[in-house]
């Protein structure tokens, strides 16, 4: 983390070696990714999914179509932070978690815990369905799901983002017809 060297054949090609945009580029590639991987998670079937995701920490642009994505598809994202030192990104992965209905182990050395902790949320669980009644909204709406039984833990996402009533407007720098990259190419 924070070394800007070139790790890959692509990022020696594609990626600036700017330290100012090289960290903003990784997180749009990590971003990128796991949205494609919750999404083909996602499509492998009924049921609860859970993706594993090891990182000292990012710090994407937009953190919300990463949960989009994980919980329009049924995926609960357990990050896991091996470095025993506390991070500032680290609570970027506390909140993929936590929306997520996952679980965060964060600044442990040992990987089993976190390992655990997904495999049996994947072999005991409910799925609760809710139906928001009224107009969609465009906001975030917070979710707490309570049980009677005594020593029973839940755990559940943090709540949902209702639909957008209205289209969003094209923005006034695209062009039509004109493709935007979501990172800027390398001109060495």
């Amino acid at each position: 983390k924070g070394s800007y060297a070139a790790q890959t054949p692509f990022e020696e090609k594609f990626i600036s070696r700017d330290p100012r945009t090289a960290g903003a580029t990784r997180a749009q590639v990590v971003t990128s990714a796991l949205q494609a991987l919750a999404t083909r998670l996602g499509g492998r079937g009924p049921g609860r999914k859970a993706l594993v995701l090891i990182s000292e920490g990012f710090t994407p642009a937009m953190p919300r179509v990463i949960i989009q994505a994980a919980n329009r598809h049924g995926v609960a994202i357990h990050p896991i932070d091996p470095h025993p030192d506390a991070a500032q990104d680290e609570a970027t992965l506390r909140t993929l978690a936590d929306q997520t209905g996952g679980y965060a182990s964060i600044n442990q050395t040992d990987l089993s815990p976190g390992f655990v902790q997904a495999s049996a949320d994947l072999d005991g669980y409910y799925l609760l369905a809710y139906q928001r009644a009224g107009q969609a909204d465009g906001r975030f709406h917070p979710v707490q799901v309570r049980v009677k039984r005594t020593g029973a833990q839940t755990r559940a996402r943090a709540g949902y983002w209702a639909a957008n009533p209205a289209p969003a407007a094209p923005s006034s720098s695209a062009r039509p017809g004109v493709l935007t990259l979501p990172f800027r190419p390398s001109h060495s």
